[in-house]
């Protein structure tokens, strides 16, 4: 029998998946509530803190990003 038929490699590589945060408690204080946005550098989450209730912004690189030492310096800044 004949293999399938092939009509070349993916256009697009094949990223991690980003594991789901929501429900998760961040350094025990800041639990995830649910996502607020996406960006090319990484996920924000919207979420509270677990001692003082209150609403907090969590923004996580993504990561296939962060072992690009540049990248991160640009994301610590602009966090």
């Amino acid at each position: 029998m004949a293999p399938p038929p092939s009509d070349g490699p993916p256009l697009l590589p094949q990223l991690q998946r980003e594991p789901d945060l929501i429900g998760s408690v961040l350094s025990d204080r800041y639990r995830v509530d649910e996502v607020i946005g996406d960006g090319g550098m990484g996920r924000v989450y919207g979420g509270t803190h677990v001692t003082l209730r209150k609403p907090v912004a969590i923004k996580v690189l993504k990561h296939e990003l962060s072992s690009d030492p540049t990248l991160v310096e640009r994301f610590l800044r602009e966090a």
